[in-house]
């Protein structure tokens, strides 16, 4: 390799790390101003997570999932930033371990690059997913990641807290000092609700029903 091709390679590594340290320090700033006042929840709830400015929408889907207990099923994280170019999101969401099990996290392709390896632990789960450097973010709508549960013996929520964080190439602005000013670009992040199916009774098996008993026909 000639030493102009060195530079250039040398060049594009110190960019691509300057961009995934610069997107990771947002994501830390932004989610610094709002950690102080959060305090996590002992029993899942719906959260309302939503930004008025925001224009970056996440949603768990299904919304509502009827199961039989202990039964697996897919729940995808779905995002849509219409024409906003979507840099990185932070995922956290809520569950209660004791009526839900969470298997897995599935990175998905809306975006490829990897900040934070997903994390399943305590109640929750953690990713933090990202555009490819020299993208310059990815826009419309895709799935962010599928994740694997599996139903208990009750009904449960999975959902979305407030440390959930979405940045976009346009919600990075500068002051007139040029220092970068973030903000959470995040505008709506619906949540998930595992509804068991009841229980069949056997009262109602028209097996049982004496009516049915050809014996009885004269």
């Amino acid at each position: 390799m000639d030493q102009d091709n060195l530079n250039l390679s040398l060049s594009d590594a110190i960019f691509r790390f300057r961009y995934l340290i610069g997107i990771a320090l947002t994501l830390t700033i932004v989610a610094g101003f709002g950690y102080s006042s959060y305090q996590p929840a002992v029993i899942p709830r719906i959260a309302e997570v939503s930004h008025s400015t925001g224009t970056v929408n996440l949603a768990l889907s299904p919304a509502t999932i009827n199961i039989d207990p202990n039964t697996s099923q897919d729940i995808i994280v779905t995002i849509n930033s219409d024409n906003n170019h979507t840099t990185a999101v932070a995922v956290e969401l809520e569950y209660d371990p004791t009526t839900l099990t969470v298997n897995s996290i599935t990175q998905g392709d809306f975006l490829s690059n990897s900040l934070s390896s997903a994390k399943i632990e305590g109640g929750k789960v953690k990713f933090t997913y990202a555009a490819p450097p020299d993208s310059g973010g990815t826009e419309g709508s895709g799935t962010l990641a599928t994740i694997s549960v599996t139903s208990k013996e009750v009904d449960s929520i999975l959902s979305f807290n407030t440390q959930t964080i979405a940045t976009t190439k346009e919600s990075i602005t500068y002051d007139a000092d040029g220092k970068r000013i973030s903000t959470n670009a995040l505008h709506t992040a619906l949540d998930s609700k595992v509804v068991i199916n009841p229980a069949d009774d056997p009262a109602d098996d028209p097996a049982d029903d004496p009516a049915d008993d050809p014996a009885d026909d004269p």
